[in-house]
């Protein structure tokens, strides 16, 4: 099982292309992970090849954490 938090994007700015190729990487190395996100991701997970098996939203002091428990398709 793999445990991936994806950058903020707060302190350094990181683009769609480079979160997608981190998930999908991720499906190289793993057929579970949990992966934690600052935006509602299950269809990005969808489309590189996880299904999402639960999530959480966690509300921090300025913004939410999205949680997602994920499995290899």
């Amino acid at each position: 099982m793999a445990i991936i938090d994806l950058p903020y994007g707060i302190l350094s700015v990181t683009s769609h292309e480079e979160i997608m190729h981190i998930l999908k990487s991720a499906t190289n190395i793993t057929k579970e992970a949990v992966i934690a996100a600052v935006s509602d991701i299950r269809e990005d997970l969808e489309e590189v090849g996880f299904k999402t098996v639960d999530y959480a939203v966690v509300p921090k002091k300025h913004f939410k954490r999205y949680i997602f428990k994920c499995v290899l398709k």
